[in-house]
């Protein structure tokens, strides 16, 4: 299976068990944003009152599955 195979196959999967939230959240490992993700793409924090968009989240689910 190649790279984009397996991103194919993560997406959907994460999504089901994370949903997706717009705003930050309480996450019990700190706050979370979009899919269940704690950092931005330059390695920040999410922090309590940071928003997203919907294809924000999809973008930083997407970056955050090919590490």
């Amino acid at each position: 299976m190649n790279l984009e195979n397996a991103i194919s196959l993560a997406i959907p999967l994460v999504r089901k068990e994370e949903g997706i939230k717009l705003n930050a959240y309480w996450d019990e490992n700190g706050y979370a944003i979009g899919h269940g993700n704690h950092y931005w793409e330059d390695g920040r924090a999410v922090k309590k009152g940071d928003t997203i968009t919907p294809l924000g989240a999809d973008k930083l689910q997407r970056f955050y599955v090919r590490q």
